[in-house]
């Protein structure tokens, strides 16, 4: 039974009805015919209408499926890739850090190392100059950047002195070639300062650089062993003469004959010479011992000068017909930091000197004198002046070498060394030696030492 529409008044139009047994459900439209009392019916199965709708919807899910897994593939994809991205460019900023830091270190010890350093590139063209090197060599306004090593070689051997020009950097080149893990030469270097520098080769394998140039400054360490082997050869020469003295004399006593006068005086020839040469071993050890130890075997104590100073008058061996010298010391007691025997070695050997070269006579004086010049760091000075030979501005330059004498003639007994000990001595006690003297009028000797704050010690 089709269901009628409610209105039959409209021409067309169209309803939903289920008819038959199963109660099938149909979507039913109709026209009506003009000027004709008939109408037109179709019925059509609701599941036939929506049959393609849902073949077309099925098909439009599993694209959007197939759509959806392949967005989630990729993002996958992307996320994977933006993860290696990332961790590859964290990598890359870690090996860039430890560039960064590797380059500032070597900055900072090229900057900071006193040796100097040119590196040479592939071309083996001056690459790099490093801050030591132009300081050592003064480059002032030469640009050596970009220098091959043949145009270096010229202008290092330009600095040299001319009897002893640069071999250059083939040379160098060639003994390393030859075997030699790195080749060495020394330079004498002219300018404002002479240099004795040291130039040693490396040959590299890096892509950059080619080979690398480095100068140390040996200077000090050339003169300190030319200071070695000449004061070897002038302690040999020292003890040469006495123990010259000392064969000779014997020899002559021991294959000829003399009186017993004559023999005497051979005798205490040979034992004059003996004793001059144990002075002189004695003191070339005490300044080795002072030097090796630096004062790590000094006796620090507070010491008071004034009662140190009349004990060491009272012992001291004064010269015949020579007097006391002449005292001069403030009231209050004074006290200083010090090791009493070697403050007294030091006093001995500039009274000594005062009479040696004082032998027409005259005073001497020990004057103790408080410096007020600072008083956050009081000192205090003692003086031992003479009116002696004094000695000559080129004499006075020289007083505290060792085993140099002022006097030539060999008239004065003395070893040289007396005041290089004196020098070392109050040096370790913080303290310093000053000289004034003028040739014909005298000499005053001036050991300054740091005055304790209080006679307490404090």
């Amino acid at each position: 039974m089709i269901a009628k529409p409610k209105s039959a008044a409209r021409p067309h139009g169209a309803w939903v009805s289920k008819t038959g047994a199963a109660g099938v459900e149909r979507h039913y439209y109709f026209r009506k015919i003009p000027q004709y009392p008939l109408a037109v019916v179709a019925g059509l199965d609701t599941q036939d209408l929506l049959s393609n709708h849902r073949s077309a919807s099925h098909a439009l899910y599993l694209q959007a499926g197939i759509v959806s897994l392949l967005i989630v593939a990729l993002a996958g994809a992307l996320a994977r890739q933006l993860r290696q991205i990332r961790r590859e460019t964290q990598a890359r900023q870690i090996v860039k850090d430890q560039l960064q830091d590797r380059t500032e270190q070597l900055n900072a010890i090229f900057a900071l190392s006193p040796d100097g350093f040119v590196s040479f590139d592939q071309g083996r063209c001056v690459k790099y100059v490093s801050p030591a090197f132009a300081q050592m060599l003064t480059l002032g306004a030469d640009r050596l950047e970009g220098l091959n090593e043949h145009d270096f070689s010229a202008w290092l051997t330009r600095r040299c002195r001319a009897t002893a020009p640069f071999s250059g950097i083939v040379a160098l080149r060639s003994q390393v070639l030859g075997g030699k893990e790195y080749a060495q030469e020394l330079l004498e270097v002219e300018g404002d300062i002479k240099r004795t520098l040291l130039v040693g080769l490396r040959c590299s394998q890096t892509n950059t650089v080619s080979q690398i140039l480095y100068f140390r400054d040996v200077t000090r360490e050339t003169e300190v062993d030319y200071m070695k082997s000449e004061f070897l050869a002038t302690a040999a020469h020292e003890l040469r003469t006495p123990m010259a003295s000392i064969l000779g004399f014997s020899e002559v006593l021991l294959h000829q004959e003399f009186s017993a006068a004559e023999r005497d005086e051979f005798l205490n020839i040979i034992h004059d010479q003996s004793k001059h040469m144990a002075n002189i071993l004695n003191e070339l050890l005490d300044l080795a011992r002072i030097e090796a130890r630096r004062g790590k075997d000094f006796r620090y104590a507070r010491l008071q000068l004034q009662e140190m100073v009349v004990d060491l008058l009272r012992s001291l061996s004064l010269p015949p017909t020579r007097s006391q010298p002449e005292l001069r010391m403030p009231a209050q007691a004074l006290y200083v930091m010090a090791d009493p025997q070697k403050l007294r070695q030091a006093l001995t050997n500039v009274l000594s000197n005062a009479y040696k070269y004082s032998p027409a006579g005259g005073p001497i004086v020990l004057e103790i004198e408080v410096k007020a010049d600072d008083p956050m760091a009081p000192r205090v000075c003692l003086r031992i002046s003479d009116h002696g030979t004094g000695m000559t501005p080129a004499q006075l330059a020289r007083v505290c070498e060792r085993f140099y004498r002022a006097d030539t003639s060999g008239k004065i007994p003395g070893t040289g060394l007396g005041m290089s000990i004196v020098k070392e001595i109050i040096e370790l006690h913080r303290g310093q030696i000053d000289i004034d003297s003028t040739w014909g009028l005298g000499t005053s000797v001036n050991l300054t030492l740091p005055l304790l704050a209080d006679a307490s010690g404090g």
